[in-house]
Order: structure tokens, then C-alpha cells, then sequence
């Protein structure tokens, strides 16, 4: 990115002084290695499509960025927190349920396991894990001892809900 190119895009009906021009490239050509490039692609209506998702981890530099800067000027209540923060108390859990092992570890992909609902078939699609309900048993039961798992939960007056 250069002056010119500041000067015609970004302020092409505003007065700007080379000087100023010169600050954004700087700032730009410095976070650029901090962005993901944004792949399109063009479909055969015409019309363009990002080949990525806009996911969060690919924005954690350039928000860390800005937190450090943030602190470094003196207003660190602009910051953003960029993961939950909790403390060795907390009784906080990650959820698993049937769908999100299903997502993890099954999807048919090379290296990913497999696994039968009550039938005996395999089960092929995430709508199939939650329909019927007996197969949110299959999954789990499949990577966890659901008989041990209910028994611990009885013994602490819980009711096993499949997550």
C-alpha cells in the first residue's frame, strides 16, 4: 500500500496531507501480517464469495493488538476479552453432548470414528444423531461407560441428560 493508493481510495473527496497518507500506509503495512488474507472466489453467475469463514481465531492478532495498545495508552476498559476467563473454583464445564463428539470425532473423514445407532447402522449425518433420541445414547455411549457415567451422577443426586 502506498500514498497514492490511500489518497484515491480512502480519501478521494477529502483534503489529506502526504504526511497523513504516509501515517495510514505505515499503520496498515504494519497490522497487514496480522490479517488474514480474504480468498474470493468468483461463481459462474458473477457474483464473489469469501473461500473462508470470518472465524474468530483468525482476528485474536489484530485484537490482541489493540488490547496491548489499549493498556499501553491508559484506557484498558476498551479492551476485549478474546477467551472466557474463569479460575480454578469455578464450577464451570465444557459442554459435550452428542452432537458436538458426533462433530469432533465421527464425521466421515479420514482418521474419524465410526458409530452404530441402536440398530446397528452407522450413523452418517449429524441429523441422525439427535433423531431418534436413542441415538444421543448410541454416540455417547460409544466413547463414555454411560453405566458408570449414571451411576456417579445418582450417587451425587444428578439425573444424566446426555451432556
Amino acid at each position: 500500500m502506498d500514498v497514492y493508493w490511500v489518497r484515491k481510495s480512502a480519501f478521494a473527496k477529502e483534503p489529506i496531507s502526504d504526511a497523513e497518507c504516509k501515517v495510514v500506509c505505515n499503520i496498515v503495512n504494519t497490522l497487514r501480517p496480522f490479517v488474514p488474507r480474504r480468498n474470493h472466489r468468483t461463481k459462474p453467475d458473477g457474483t464473489r464469495t469469501s473461500l473462508h469463514p470470518p472465524l474468530v481465531c483468525l482476528r485474536a492478532p489484530i485484537v490482541i493488538i489493540s488490547n496491548a495498545i489499549l493498556c499501553a495508552t491508559g484506557h484498558p476498559e476498551f479492551t476485549s476479552k478474546i477467551s472466557p476467563h474463569s479460575s480454578a473454583g469455578a464450577p464451570t464445564a465444557l459442554i459435550l453432548n452428542a452432537s458436538g463428539i458426533y462433530e469432533t470425532l465421527c464425521q466421515r473423514k479420514e482418521g474419524c470414528f465410526n458409530v452404530k445407532d441402536r440398530a446397528g447402522n452407522f450413523i452418517s449425518a449429524i441429523a441422525h444423531v439427535t433423531t431418534p433420541v436413542e441415538n444421543k445414547d448410541a454416540v455417547l455411549g460409544g466413547f463414555l461407560d454411560l453405566g458408570q457415567v449414571k451411576k456417579i451422577c445418582s450417587k451425587h443426586d444428578l439425573d444424566f441428560i446426555g451432556r
